[in-house]
C-alpha cells in the first residue's frame, strides 16, 4: 500500500513463528495460495466498522490483489482497463469461543450500495465484501456478503455440484451474523470525493458446528475474502481478492482459496 489511507507495505512471513498475533505487522502479498493468519483473542470483537479493538491492532494485514483481467478483453479496452484506478484494501481475521471475525479496510474513491434488505446478491448493486469458507475434505462450503451499508448474506452450499440450482439459494439468513460497516465519505453520491469503507463481520460458528464441522485448529480450512468494488471514476468494474486468484472460473475456485492458519 503506497498511501496514507493503507499505511506502508512490507512483506511478512505468515508462518508458524511464535507472536506473530501479538505485533503490529505490515500488509502481506497475496500471492496464489498464500495462507490466512486467523488469530485467537480472548476478548469479542465490538462489531461497529471502526477496528479500534485490540486484535486488529496486531492480527496479520492480507493485501487484497486486484484481479486483472484485462487479457480476456479486447486490446483498446484491455489498455483502458490496466489504467484505470486500482484501489487498494487488506483484510485481517480473528476468532474466539463463538465467532470467526473478518476485518476490511477498502480504498474507494466512490463507495456505493443500492441494496435495502438481507440475504440478495448484493455484488449485483453494492460495493460488496464476499467471504468464502471451505473444509477441504468435503464438499461444503460457505459464501457470505457484507456491503458499506450494513447489509449482509450468508449461503451454505451443500457442493459446489449444486451451484446452479435456484433452490441452493433459498438457504436462511444466519440471523446471528454481524456485520457492521463505515463509510470515508458519503454513501451514493457519484463522485470522486470518497477515500473507502471499513467492514467488520462475525460470523457465529455453529453455522459450521450445525453442517457437522468446526472451525478451529486441528481441522483443515481454506479462505477466499473477494471484493466487487464498483465505481463512477472506473473504466469498467473491478474485483479484487485475497489471495490472488487465476483470472478464469471466478470465485469459486477453492483449490485457490488461502490455507488457514490458527494462531
Amino acid at each position: 500500500m503506497k498511501n496514507l489511507f493503507f499505511g506502508c507495505a512490507a512483506a511478512v512471513i505468515l508462518s508458524g513463528c511464535c507472536g506473530i498475533c501479538d505485533k503490529p505487522s505490515d500488509i502481506a502479498d497475496g500471492n496464489y495460495n498464500d495462507p490466512i493468519t486467523v488469530c485467537k483473542t480472548d476478548k469479542a470483537v465490538k462489531i461497529d466498522g471502526k477496528l479500534d479493538d485490540a486484535i486488529w491492532q496486531t492480527a496479520p494485514k492480507h493485501e487484497m490483489v486486484y484481479l486483472d483481467n484485462s487479457s480476456l478483453s479486447p486490446e483498446k479496452e484491455a489498455k483502458r482497463m490496466r489504467e484505470s484506478i486500482h484501489n487498494e484494501g487488506y483484510v485481517q481475521m480473528a476468532y474466539d469461543d463463538k465467532y470467526v471475525y473478518i476485518a476490511a479496510s477498502l480504498e474507494d474513491q466512490d463507495v456505493l450500495s443500492y441494496v435495502e434488505q438481507d440475504q440478495e446478491y448484493h455484488f449485483r448493486n453494492a460495493d460488496t465484501l464476499e467471504m468464502f469458507f471451505w473444509p477441504t475434505e468435503g464438499l461444503q462450503y460457505w459464501e457470505f456478503y457484507a456491503t458499506p451499508n450494513n447489509y449482509k448474506t450468508s449461503y451454505w452450499y451443500l457442493s459446489g455440484g449444486l451451484l446452479s440450482l435456484n433452490k441452493t439459494f433459498e438457504y436462511p439468513l444466519n440471523k446471528e451474523m454481524k456485520v457492521a460497516s463505515t463509510v470515508q465519505g458519503t454513501l451514493n453520491k457519484q463522485d470522486d470525493s470518497d477515500t473507502g469503507w471499513i467492514t467488520e463481520v462475525a460470523i457465529p460458528l455453529t453455522e459450521f458446528t450445525k453442517h457437522g464441522v468446526k472451525f478451529e485448529p486441528g481441522q483443515s480450512w481454506k479462505v477466499q475474502i473477494a471484493r466487487y468494488n464498483h465505481s463512477a471514476n472506473i473504466y469498467k468494474m473491478q474485483l479484487s481478492s485475497y489471495p490472488k486468484l487465476p483470472i478464469q472460473g471466478g470465485f469459486h475456485n477453492r483449490e485457490y482459496y488461502a490455507p488457514v492458519i490458527f494462531k
